[in-house]
């Protein structure tokens, strides 16, 4: 009986453990940030979305990234309630780089999606 007792303790412990974890980083809720990513020549298929989470300015390091398709749409889903920093770059063709200064975003508690277009310069 004792042993069963234990077991159920760890599993307990466990749990409550792996909840504390999940909820550290902001890319884990139901939140969506999406948009499209456009530069001088029109979308920028391929620009890379990066997305700071807990941050209102650049900080160099990344929390999840996510890749326009065709169209220049992108989507980051699964954000927790709080601010984030977002950043793009894109190379056209010709090897030129595009990029923006970033955005800073504060995402509330209601149910939703922002939308966010990105102009790269």
């Amino acid at each position: 009986m004792r042993k069963s007792i234990k077991t159920w303790m760890m599993v307990i412990v466990a749990i409550f453990m792996i909840q504390a974890c999940s909820k550290e980083e902001g890319v884990v809720k139901g939140k969506e940030i999406k948009g499209t990513v456009m530069y001088t020549d029109g979308v920028a298929d391929g620009a890379v979305v990066y997305i700071t989470y807990g941050a209102t300015e650049s900080t160099g390091e990344y929390n999840a990234s996510t890749v326009a398709n065709a169209n220049g749409a992108y989507s980051i889903q699964g954000l927790n309630p709080g601010d984030y920093f977002i950043d793009a770059v894109y190379t056209d063709d010709n090897g030129i780089e595009f990029n923006t200064p970033g955005y800073y975003v504060e995402i509330g508690s209601a149910k939703g999606t922002l939308d966010l277009n990105i102009d790269l310069k």
